[in-house]
């Protein structure tokens, strides 16, 4: 519960035409390489987001801000606030967004300029995820308004809400591949308070979110172009789906892990991380293989290449994560 019940409790404080997918590769039996990387800081890391091979951004807690130029081998620290930053997305190696929230507001910046100088483009509940493409929908979830998703379509500069809500809980995280929008949510509370989780779809603003999955405690998703989908939660849950999310099937994890993050490459390699797992797949294979158990949890990770990811966590951690044929 990392990652979501100290989410909930600073919302608490602030009052969140079907298209054909393509066949799957075959799976291609690699080998996989993993590297400890320092950060810096010891504070905890919420969020990783690479816009090219070499350039890469992550935040987290008393506004710290993290940049590499040389694909996550090393970084830079700077600090753009003095309160906790939750969601980064950047689409070029300058220009991008990050979301946090303090004294009493939360927010969204936007840089055009490589952190030179910042633009608060949004104020409401606290942002928590990002996903979509700059050159067309950009989604954010909040904390503070349960289920409701805003949308952009001018690179995060104006946001509105989309039609309906997914779920009466936050939500976790967004992918996006054209009109297909997947989204998780959180188990929030105990399970009596009947506060259950779930994975929905829509395609579009003007489209209401159906709930494909109900139940359980979803943490992410990510999804690639050919409509391969996976989605990741506790007790070591995964969903894959083969369609951009329009159905799903049920895949263990092999453990009773509490996964975070999930990211998929464009050559279909798979990278899934949590508390006590750093999972490998492909999808050709919708099975998992558990690469190493972190030495701090993990909260997120992405691929900034089709055979290298980037993994931050607790206490500033920084794991890469490098896939090579035999």
């Amino acid at each position: 519960m990392y990652k979501y019940l100290g989410f909930f409790i600073m919302g608490l404080a602030l009052a969140s035409c079907r298209e054909q997918p393509t066949s799957n590769p075959p799976q291609v039996e690699q080998s996989v390489t993993l590297d400890s990387v320092s950060s810096g800081t010891s504070s905890t890391l919420w969020a990783v987001s690479f816009p090219s091979a070499g350039t890469g951004y992550c935040v987290g807690n008393s506004g710290v801000l993290l940049r590499s130029y040389n694909a996550g081998s090393s970084w830079s620290l700077s600090t753009i606030e003095s309160c906790p930053l939750t969601a980064v997305f950047f689409w070029s190696d300058t220009e991008g967004l990050v979301g946090g929230y303090g004294g009493g507001l939360s927010f969204i910046l936007h840089t055009r300029n490589g952190l030179a100088s910042w633009d608060s483009v949004m104020t409401f509940a606290v942002p928590h995820a990002f996903g979509g493409t700059p050159n067309g929908w950009l989604l954010t979830g909040t904390y503070g308004e349960a289920g409701l998703v805003y949308a952009s379509t001018d690179t995060g500069r104006s946001w509105d809400p989309v039609a309906g809500t997914f779920k009466s809980v936050p939500v976790s995280a967004f992918a996006v591949q054209g009109g297909h929008w997947v989204a998780t949510s959180p188990q929030v509370g105990p399970p009596i308070w009947g506060l259950t989780g779930g994975v929905g779809y829509s395609t579009g603003p003007d489209s209401s979110w159906q709930v494909l999955h109900d139940g359980g405690n979803w943490q992410g998703v990510s999804m690639d172009a050919s409509g391969n989908a996976v989605a990741v939660g506790d007790s070591g849950q995964t969903l894959w789906s083969t369609d951009y999310g329009q159905s799903w099937t049920s895949v263990s994890s092999g453990g009773n892990y509490f996964l975070t993050g999930v990211a998929i490459s464009s050559s279909g390699n798979i990278v899934a991380v949590g508390d006590s797992a750093i999972l490998t797949g492909n999808v050709g294979s919708q099975s998992w293989t558990k690469l190493a158990t972190p030495v701090y949890p993990l909260n997120a990770v992405t691929f900034l290449s089709s055979t290298k990811a980037v993994a931050v966590g607790m206490n500033g951690k920084i794991y890469t994560i490098t896939f090579s044929s035999p």
